[in-house]
Parts: structure tokens; sequence; C-alpha cells
């Protein structure tokens, strides 16, 4: 199984790519340069894209956006990639209290 987990966390996002049991991980220095980090791990260990057989979402109270662009970025790669979501129920702890749409009054 080769599993890509995508985690948001209070200090940022980080990209794992396990393979058996070799793991390959990096953080994620800003959320808009995900994707290019995922790609560096997948060719870090010499894995196509086309390889996953998992992608797996980690929350760990990480920001709204942060955790908006994990979840966005595996729900993409899992549909392009026709790999079925994960059986799980995932809920999302933030770091804050949300305030979208909330008066700055």
């Amino acid at each position: 199984m080769i599993v890509l987990t995508l985690t948001s966390a209070a200090d940022g996002i980080t990209v794992r790519l396990a393979v058996g049991t070799k793991t390959v991980r990096a953080s994620v220095p800003a959320r808009h340069q995900l994707l290019a980090v995922i790609d560096r791990v997948l060719q870090k260990a010499r894995i196509p894209l086309r390889k996953l057989t998992c992608v797996a979402v980690d929350l760990q109270g990480g920001t709204f956006s942060e955790t908006r662009a994990v979840v966005t970025t595996a729900n993409t790669l899992g549909y392009a990639l026709g790999i079925p979501p994960a059986p799980h129920f995932v809920s999302a702890a933030y770091r804050g209290e949300p305030s979208i749409g909330a008066s700055t009054h």
C-alpha cells in the first residue's frame, strides 16, 4: 500500500508518503506550495502519482485555511486518481474560534 498523508497541525502542513516500511516526509513552508511539496516527496521516493493507493488527511489543529487546503487537495487527488475515500469520519480541530462572517465592529 502506498499512502500519502497530508497533515494540518498547529506548526503547519506536513506531507508524508508511506511505502511499506519506508517513509518520506516534508514540511510545507506555505500552503500555496502544497502541490510542489507533494511532487517533491513523490520524486524523492521514486513513486509516480498514479501509484498512490490511499490519500489520507490528519487534522491536528491547523488554521482554517491550512485545513481547507489539505482537505481540498486530498479530495481532488482522490477523485482524479479514482482512489475511494477512506472509510473514516474526520472532524476538524481548529486553533481558535471561527470568525467567518463575524462583524469586526
